[in-house]
């Protein structure tokens, strides 16, 4: 014992470097820790002090071995040593259940390294001048408008499509604020490090900036009161040297921190909310440091910045709207699509027969990889025992195909003992960075662990084996596929595969006969699960309709640009669609409700170049519109403030774009119209007497091109009071 002390006493006593070694021996080889120095310092603060010092220095230098580093932390006053982890999120059989996942979660159970947040999206990630110049024009208004609003309202809420650039828009309305201190808050740890990525500092033109990340990766698990107290004096140091100072921290933190900061009297000039969906139910105020982040007249934050990717709907309405700001939307999934920063993508419906679901869609998910050569697909369920079921018959039925699964739960091979498929489990196959890795086709089964920031553009198929009726989660899910790099996948078009099944939907409940022997308890619940199940696919129909520049032609999910690309589905190429014909009451119900709405419904508009008139009356006739869409002369019984400047439409922007330019200018034109006719017309009265409407019109639009032809339709008209 003598000698293992006196080992110790060398370590500890000479300069950091000696124990320094021994602690990177520890972390990057494949060695153990001393056990004597383990005994030693759990019996020693000040030791276990300086072993975390420097742990964390070498951790921070991110020497790079082949071996992956080993963890040390402190737990209940004592030091331990073990492997690093990732952290496994929580998932739930039922997806609705993790609508607000950092709700009521520990900020200690947020390391998590599985999923890399991909702020990369800020970067130009094609070889395409025109498509970033684009993005770059369309970025210059969100943040002029972002700007404004700020000033004179204190709140926006900044909703843009994965790709788009959010951090840069963040980045450089700081830049243009110059708040003294900025907190960006944001639902992982991980994702402060990516925030604050050199990349993005260059859109600071000065200097002067200091960060502090308040929620680092790599944790020292100290007291939430001696995290505060770094925090604070961190902030009272850079005051003094008239810094500006931007904080990045966790959610989690909130409910300890904010009160904190009430007492310290320390003012956030500028808080940025990341992933501000994630939080929607904040907006209650049923939590103390809820009020604190969000309520009005806030004691501690002046102004806010939210953005998101996939806004709660509640977010952007009365009252919730008040408390997170004006909507400033200007682009859409399938702009970023048109201009090449995303890819294009197909949907393939399957319809497939309830009972054999399990059956049938295995097999057509690897007919389909095969079939369009795909690289990399990944199968979503809604819980982790059918992620399991899904697996085992695939490993089954092929059992020479690379097939993944990743999910919370620890497998082994005793964990396929309750199913009927005897197969040979391999522990590589729960690992991500396996199918990462795999250079063969590969496919990799999973709940909601690959549905929230994950990159891998490589994906190319992905297919919802279980519905999702939450558009947040299939916007989050589809945008895994979405991702697109010319430089290292050309021509990528992702493949989505949506399952159906008529006799779980409207057929079944249209036919049900009411007046059968069941109680009427028994009928309702059926009806009601045969809706819900129809609100799923719903879902789905309305998010690539209304977002992603996608149309319902015969039955057939087409893209509406495109058309002649012929790896895409579209009106001129639907020989080779492998899928099957969406039921016709689906499309009809989907037509008369999902449009009901006034955004949608100038959604639909814009996916179809409608600007006018001419254009609308053309699409209007098709026969899959003509019965929902109305003739333009009821148009405001159904859509009271329909107006063609709504729409957004590119041909539209030379005219006037308030009704109130437009009437001064139509009243200038009738005054040079009287002038310029040599005595003709007396007054403009004198001209509207002996001219009709149609005839004067006509002249005005030929004299100011900038007047459109029908105002009264081109601009909202109707009095918001009414």
């Amino acid at each position: 014992m003598k000698n293992k002390h006196n080992v110790l006493e060398r370590l500890v006593e000479q300069p950091n470097n000696h124990l320094e070694l021994v602690i990177k021996e520890y972390i990057y080889k494949n060695t153990s820790l001393p056990d004597i120095i383990i005994e030693e310092a759990n019996n020693d603060e000040d030791l276990q002090n300086k072993i975390l010092d420097i742990y964390c220095k070498l951790v921070k230098e991110k020497i790079k071995t082949k071996y992956e580093p080993k963890q040390i932390v402190v737990k209940d006053k004592k030091l331990e040593v073990e492997e690093t982890k990732k952290t496994e999120d929580k998932e739930t059989e039922d997806e609705d259940e993790v609508e607000d996942e950092v709700e009521d979660e520990d900020e200690d159970e947020f390391n998590n390294d599985d999923f890399n947040y991909d702020n990369d999206d800020d970067e130009p990630i094609i070889n395409n001048d025109e498509a970033n110049v684009k993005r770059n024009e369309i970025q210059k208004i969100v943040i002029n408008e972002s700007y404004e609003e700020l000033l004179i309202n204190n709140r926006a809420l900044i909703v843009c499509p994965t790709g788009f650039g959010k951090t840069v828009i963040n980045y450089i309305l700081i830049n243009k604020l110059q708040p003294q201190i900025t907190f960006i808050f944001t639902p992982r740890r991980n994702l402060n490090q990516q925030t604050m990525d050199e990349k993005y500092k260059k859109y600071l033109t000065s200097s002067n900036y200091v960060f502090y990340n308040y929620s680092p990766e790599t944790q020292i698990i100290i007291s939430s009161t001696q995290k505060f107290i770094k925090l604070k004096a961190f902030i009272k140091k850079n005051i003094k040297l008239r810094k500006n100072i931007i904080v990045l921290v966790c959610y989690q933190s909130c409910k300890t921190l904010l009160p904190k900061l009430v007492k310290s009297e320390i003012k956030i000039n500028l808080a940025i909310s990341d992933e501000a969906h994630t939080i929607s139910s904040w907006a209650l105020l049923s939590k103390e440091y809820h009020k604190l982040f969000i309520e009005q007249n806030n004691k501690i934050i002046e102004k806010y910045i939210f953005t998101t990717a996939t806004p709660k709907s509640d977010m952007k309405i009365s009252p919730y709207i008040e408390l997170f700001g004006k909507v400033i939307e200007h682009v859409q999934i399938y702009d970023l699509i048109k201009w090449g920063i995303l890819c294009d993508f197909e949907t393939i419906v399957k319809n497939i027969d309830f009972d054999k679901k399990k059956l049938d869609l295995p097999n057509f998910i690897i007919d389909t990889m095969k079939k369009y050569n795909k690289k990399k697909g990944v199968i979503y369920v809604n819980s982790q025992k059918n992620a399991m079921e899904l697996y085992a018959y695939i490993k089954f039925k092929y059992p020479n195909y690379d097939t993944f699964i990743y999910i919370s739960e620890k497998l082994t091979q005793d964990s396929f003992n309750c199913f009927k498929y005897d197969i040979e489990f391999y522990n590589d196959d729960t690992k991500l960075e396996c199918f990462e890795n795999c250079t063969n086709q590969c496919i990799i089964i999973t709940c909601n662990k690959i549905s929230y920031g994950y990159d891998n553009v490589f994906i190319d198929l992905i297919c919802f084996a279980d519905s999702r009726q939450s558009e947040e989660y299939i916007r989050q899910i589809i945008g895994r596929g979405l991702r697109n790099d010319i430089s290292k996948y050309i021509n990528k078009i992702l493949t989505l595969i949506l399952p159906i099944s008529e006799k779980h939907l409207l057929d079944k409940y249209q036919n049900f006969d009411d007046s059968s022997n069941d109680s009427s308890n028994s009928i309702n619940s059926i009806k009601d699960n045969i809706y819900f199940e129809f609100k799923k696919i719903k879902a789905f129909l309305e998010f690539v309709i209304g977002s992603c520049g996608k149309d319902i032609i015969d039955g057939r999910i087409c893209s509406t640009f495109n058309k002649n690309k012929l790896s895409v589905i579209s009106l001129t190429n639907a020989k080779d669609y492998s899928g099957d014909i969406i039921p016709s009451d689906i499309v009809k119900e989907l037509s008369t409700t999902f449009y009901n709405k006034y955004e949608k419904f100038l959604g639909f508009l814009r996916n179809h170049k409608i600007h006018n008139e001419e254009t609308y009356n053309l699409i209007r006739v098709r026969p899959e519109n003509i019965e929902w869409m109305p003739i333009l002369g009821d148009i405001r019984n159904k859509y009271k403030k329909f107006c063609f400047l709504d729409i957004k439409a590119s041909e539209n922007e030379n005219y006037y774009q308030t009704l109130e330019e437009c009437n001064k200018a139509y009243e200038n034109t009738l005054k040079k119209i009287v002038i310029d006719s040599n005595r003709i017309y007396k007054s403009i009265s004198d001209l509207k007497k002996r001219k009709t409407d149609n005839q004067i019109n006509k002249k005005i639009v030929e004299i100011d091109t900038k007047i459109p032809t029908n105002i009264e339709l081109f601009y909202n008209i109707i009095d918001d009071n009414e």
